[in-house]
């Protein structure tokens, strides 16, 4: 158990069945105290025995992760419930040293030697064996007091019987065999075996029989909740819940493309949209400049203003005189009389300027190109 709690198989999905023959259930033998200089003390079970977490060999190091794990057992063992406790702790303490005493005295030196340590594995049940056989050879005189020892019949019928032993009640059939009686034990939340099931043979059948009344016992450590009959992952793994990324990866990455798609298509038509505007923009300054240059060299005709003739300056000239001292302007130094050959003189805003008539005709790039810089 120590190793399925360290690779972390101790959760409520996980239900160790363990099956026994030997009475123990969920206890071990307890260690002589030679064995155990200096070690703590020994919890006992309801029957007497040392719970199997103990670890007696180590002082106890790994207790607390054995305990944990064991929750989550059920063991399947011969019914030890009727164990005196008492009874089994001076059976212990007193077998081991009993044997170099009547009726075996042993002498070698492991016996002579053996102060202090465990008893055997099977030391409860060759116990059972013999309590059985002396209550039957009691029984025997009973029934036979002249042969009730030496026939073997006699001997039979009174080995049939039952008895509380070290190993439980022991019932004897008329066949000289014991009568199974097993039970699933599992821990109640004192940590305490408890026998949930027993179940034996009779007459070829199996007769079951509840040890509670409500199965919120049976998996009280679990929160009362029954383990699932397959695990959330299966038998073999393959079936675990997946993760939210595991599972959605897909959906994320297809709805990611599709906003970073809707985006990029956002950011291009803010760009596309301010470069319009941007392009617009150049483009008016561009034909304002444009216009300028232009009306620099085109000059409406209705701006041309065409100097006065003699005439029109003379009358000019007596309203001056009439009116005041005379002052030339420059319109007066010009008429529409004065001889410029081929270019006729007008005024553009006070300026004097020379023009001259062509034939209507279309102006071409370079003509535009060209007049600005004259």
């Amino acid at each position: 158990m120590k190793r399925v709690s360290l690779l972390g198989m101790v959760s409520d999905e996980y239900v160790y069945v363990l099956l026994g023959t030997r009475g123990f259930g969920f206890g071990q033998l307890t260690a002589g105290e030679a064995e155990r200089v200096d070690a703590q003390p020994i919890a006992t079970l309801s029957n007497g025995m040392t719970p199997f977490w103990e670890d007696l060999q180590n002082n106890h190091a790994d207790d607390a992760i054995v305990k944990d794990a064991a929750k989550r057992m059920l063991t399947v063992d011969i019914n030890s419930d009727d164990v005196d406790p008492i009874i089994l702790k001076q059976f212990t303490d007193n077998v081991v040293p009993r044997i170099r005493r009547d009726p075996l005295y042993c002498s070698t030196q492991a016996c002579m030697s053996n102060e202090g340590k465990a008893m055997a594995t099977w030391s409860r049940h060759l116990h059972d064996v013999f309590y059985l056989y002396g209550l039957s050879l009691s029984s025997s005189l009973a029934l036979d007091p002249i042969n009730g020892l030496s026939n073997a019949i006699t001997l039979s019928q009174a080995m049939k019987r039952s008895f509380k032993g070290l190993t439980g009640l022991v019932t004897i059939n008329e066949n000289g065999t014991r009568v199974p009686l097993y039970s699933v034990y599992g821990l109640d939340s004192s940590y305490d075996q408890t026998d949930y099931l027993n179940f034996t043979i009779t007459d070829g059948y199996v007769v079951l029989s509840k040890g509670y009344t409500d199965e919120y016992a049976i998996w009280q450590s679990r929160g009362g909740k029954r383990p699932l009959s397959v695990p959330a992952c299966g038998f073999m793994g393959e079936n675990c819940p997946k993760g939210f990324w595991e599972e959605y990866t897909t959906y994320v990455a297809v709805g990611g493309a599709v906003i970073g798609i809707f985006l990029i298509a956002v950011v291009t038509f803010v760009i596309y949209v301010t470069s319009l505007k941007i392009s617009a923009t150049f483009y008016r300054i561009r034909q304002e400049q444009i216009e300028r240059n232009r009306l620099l060299w085109q000059i409406p005709h209705s701006k041309l203003r065409k100097p006065a003739n003699m005439r029109e300056l003379q009358q000019q000239s007596k309203r001056s005189l009439q009116s005041g001292p005379s002052v030339m302007t420059g319109d007066s130094r010009f008429t529409s009389e004065t001889d410029f050959g081929s270019y006729e003189i007008y005024f553009l805003e006070k300026d004097a300027v020379l023009t001259a008539k062509y034939p209507v005709t279309g102006l071409t790039r370079n003509d535009y190109l060209k007049f600005p810089q004259v």
